[in-house]
């Protein structure tokens, strides 16, 4: 059996060299680290974190609301979104809206989700309750003390909404 000798000056060269092998890798390590940092601070930079203040919508409203606002009396709109007329639409709303003594007009998206249940091919559109309510295409509805006074349909939208608006 042979033994091997292994000398001191063998074991302090593998310590040193280990030594500098860890001290290399901590050096790509923290150079690395420090330009993938300043990568993401320039990309973050670019990227507008300005916060945006929330709108509540107070002139959008769903069917089953139509009944319940607070005005005595006011105006609904109740169209879809892809509606030709709704640019026309929404110009006289404006208008009528800039005007100094004007009623509440609100708009009822007919393409809600939430809308749903009040789409059918048999309209009601003055239902003694809401839940009664059913409407097939737009329309303008007055109400005037939690009941539906007056009903425009079709062109007579727009001669209405024209109306109020001179």
């Amino acid at each position: 059996m042979q033994i091997k000798e292994i000398s001191t000056v063998d074991e302090g060269s593998r310590l040193f060299k280990i030594i500098v092998i860890i001290l290399i890798l901590f050096a790509i390590f923290y150079f690395l680290t420090g330009y993938v940092s300043k990568y993401m601070n320039k990309r973050n930079n670019k990227i507008d974190n300005t916060p945006v203040t929330a709108v509540i919508q107070y002139d959008k409203i769903m069917i089953g609301e139509i009944l319940n606002q607070s005005p005595s009396e006011y105006y609904v709109l109740l169209n879809k979104n892809d509606d030709s007329y709704q640019s026309l639409y929404d110009s006289y709303i404006t208008t009528y809206k800039n005007e100094g003594d004007h009623l509440d007009i609100y708009t009822v998206d007919l393409d809600d989700s939430f809308n749903k249940k009040y789409l059918s091919e048999e309209e009601n559109l003055q239902p003694e309750k809401i839940s009664d309510f059913r409407i097939h295409n737009k329309a303008l509805l007055k109400i005037t003390n939690h009941k539906i006074t007056n009903v425009y349909q079709d062109d007579a939208i727009a001669s209405e909404l024209k109306e109020l608006a001179q």
